[in-house]
């Protein structure tokens, strides 16, 4: 799985752990878990907080969270490809502006 962190300058902080094609967030104390491993190169994009545009079915959420913390997914030659709301401060580093995509194992 490749993740990208989509910088969102914000006081909050959110957490992420992964495990094959499951990504769990933790927020304000709150966690929910993704699946994703039926995505077969479908394309989720976020709309609004409660919308998904494309494959709902695909797309488990039980809406624990106050926000959709995944922007969009999709699955390009097998590999998921996933981008993430990644919280950073306004004296973030470089890296945290400006992040590039990494593989999770």
């Amino acid at each position: 799985m490749k993740i990208k962190f989509s910088p969102q300058i914000s006081d909050n902080k959110i957490q992420y752990s992964f495990d094959s094609e499951k990504i769990t967030a933790v927020y304000n104390g709150l966690s929910e878990s993704f699946d994703l491993s039926m995505l077969d190169g479908a394309f989720i994009q976020l709309i609004t907080d409660e919308q998904l545009l494309t494959q709902m079915q695909y797309f488990k959420t039980n809406e624990i969270l106050p926000f959709m913390p995944i922007i969009n997914a999709n699955r390009i030659d097998g590999i998921l490809c996933v981008e993430l709301i990644n919280f950073i401060s306004l004296d973030a580093s470089e890296e945290e502006k400006y992040p590039d995509w990494i593989i999770i194992n």
